[in-house]
């Protein structure tokens, strides 16, 4: 499975061009995301995920987000009802 293993990965389709966010899918259901504002700050999440079926699911107190995702020639495409990115797999 495409995310059962660490997997690395940055937004290629940016719905908001100042953020510049690398996702890290760890095996142990932890994702890491880095945000690289243009101001130069730094905001790093660390949430929870797992995968149903085809949704993938990412939380953290305060809010859940169920996304649809796919896989397509080393690219995590998610699709949730606020957003759509394009993620590519960088390691």
């Amino acid at each position: 499975m495409f995310l059962s293993s660490r997997f690395s990965c940055r937004c290629s389709t940016l719905v908001r061009p100042q953020f510049q966010p690398v996702s890290v899918y760890k095996g142990n259901g932890r994702v890491v995301m880095t945000t690289t504002l243009q101001d130069g700050s730094v905001d790093v999440y660390n949430e929870h995920y797992r995968v149903v079926g085809q949704t993938l699911i990412i939380n953290r107190p305060g809010y859940i987000i169920n996304a649809k995702y796919g896989l397509e020639e080393g690219q995590l495409i998610v699709d949730a009802e606020d957003f759509r990115a394009v993620l590519k797999r960088i390691q």
